[in-house]
């Protein structure tokens, strides 16, 4: 099977994507898989083509949408899921994360609070899943830790996460944004940094959440009750030390109790 897949500069840029949707529209109806000839992907109302020489199904147009959403700097990581809306018209959605590459890394101050802008708007125009009003502990639990809430229903900039998973990746993320800004305008050092933020969608083991002046730094949203443990874990990750280490500030309130 061939895939002329378009790439930056080419056909399709990342200021085509909206909200990390792609509709995808094929030619010949309405055979699903359908047969030899083109699929059509519609992005903005901009129409581009992409040839295939057999009889495709989901899991190859789930390949398709996965390879785009790569080449459009969308995220190495794609959780994609497929919908169909008519005999001809499917929709894939990058089911992972809403903000491009370019959005969060090697950013300046202003960019980083248009991320911050754009990340409160996605929580405002979402509700958060309304829980059972009763039920027993376990499905409660069932509820908040295990059911997909998420494949339906967009929580903040994630899709297809629990309740539980969504929550905490948004708390943490947000530490990570609103730490970094309060920490630019607080000190001059990083006034004229280059920034490379990784929220939720990608954290990578064994690396800071984010990188100022070319060196790493870490973030976390912790209860009180593990800060001093989680504290000990981040620090001994480092042997050469952290520039910057960012925690939930409520954490400190807390603290001041015991």
């Amino acid at each position: 099977m061939t895939f002329y897949l378009p790439t930056p500069g080419n056909n399709i840029t990342t200021n085509d994507i909206e909200k990390g949707i792609l509709r995808i529209t094929v030619d010949v109806k309405p055979h699903f898989p359908p047969r030899d000839g083109l699929i059509t992907i519609i992005i903005n109302d901009k129409a581009h083509q992409v040839n295939f020489t057999k009889k495709i199904g989901r899991s190859d147009l789930l390949y398709i949408g996965k390879k785009l959403f790569e080449s459009l700097a969308v995220g190495k990581k794609c959780r994609l899921r497929i919908t169909r809306v008519n005999e001809s018209e499917f929709r894939i959605e990058n089911a992972y994360f809403l903000f491009l590459n370019t959005e969060t890394d090697d950013i300046g101050y202003k960019q980083l609070l248009d991320l911050k802008q754009k990340y409160w708007e996605s929580l405002k125009k979402t509700s958060f899943p309304i829980p059972p009003q009763n039920g027993s502990c376990v499905e409660m639990i069932h509820y908040f830790k295990r059911k997909n809430i998420g494949e339906n229903n967009q929580i903040g900039p994630y899709f297809g996460l629990t309740v539980f998973e969504a929550a905490n990746r948004i708390a943490s993320d947000l530490v990570i944004i609103n730490g970094i800004i309060q920490l630019i305008e607080q000190k001059r050092e990083p006034k004229l940094s280059r920034i490379t933020i990784r929220l939720g969608n990608k954290h990578i083991k064994g690396q800071g959440d984010f990188t100022i002046n070319g060196k790493e730094g870490e973030a976390f949203n912790v209860a009180a009750s593990f800060y001093k443990s989680k504290l000990r874990t981040t620090i001994a990750k480092w042997p050469n030390g952290l520039s910057y280490i960012l925690v939930n500030a409520e954490v400190f309130e807390d603290l001041k109790n015991e």
